[in-house]
């Protein structure tokens, strides 16, 4: 297990080197700032009433977690199809398997490190726009717990997909078809 693990670390370490924390967090900023403009705008129209408000509030912030949706899925796809493949082309998985670990121990540890970092960005994510929203309109969501835990458990599943795809299959090929399966 400290071997997965170890895998799991390196694997976190190594997408804060390859800068994707640094480019999930500007576009984390971006897409919150629009959304927390969007949402004080909608809520304070003098042009529609209470009632319209009320109904309008809900109905937008499902059209934001559904472009969230969207971004965790593209990014669950963008961080795994190079995990596997992209150290093979580069010889570096070979280095790795010499040593006394199993190809297992690998695979489940780059999980575990890429479904870690998914996690993370989608409870801020979530975190975040539930917060924003509340801020701008005082709109407060019935519950954004399952929200977050079903855009995790979506993007978790393209995750797996793509990193098995890697096996087999080029990098970017693997996130084309990930991307593609999850736009069916």
């Amino acid at each position: 297990m400290s071997a997965t693990l170890t895998i799991a670390a390196l694997t976190v370490r190594e997408a804060v080197r390859r800068k994707l924390v640094a480019a999930f967090t500007a576009i984390t900023i971006a897409l919150v700032s629009l959304s927390a403009w969007g949402f004080y705008r909608l809520s304070h129209n003098p042009r529609m009433t209470s009632g319209e408000i009320q109904l309008a509030l809900p109905t937008a912030l499902i059209l934001f977690m559904f472009m969230f949706s969207f971004v965790v899925a593209l990014s669950a796809s963008a961080i795994a199809s190079p995990a596997v493949s992209g150290e093979i082309d580069s010889g570096v998985l070979q280095t790795v398997l010499t040593r006394p670990i199993r190809r297992s121990d690998v695979l489940l540890g780059k999980w575990l490190g890429l479904a870690f970092l998914l996690g993370a960005y989608t409870a801020i994510v979530c975190g975040l726009e539930v917060a924003v929203v509340y801020w701008v309109s005082g709109f407060v969501a019935p519950d954004p717990v399952a929200a977050g835990a079903f855009l995790f458990a979506e993007g978790g599943v393209l995750l797996t997909l793509v990193l098995l795809l890697s096996t087999r299959l080029p990098a970017i090929a693997a996130g084309v078809v990930g991307v593609a399966l999850f736009g069916i």
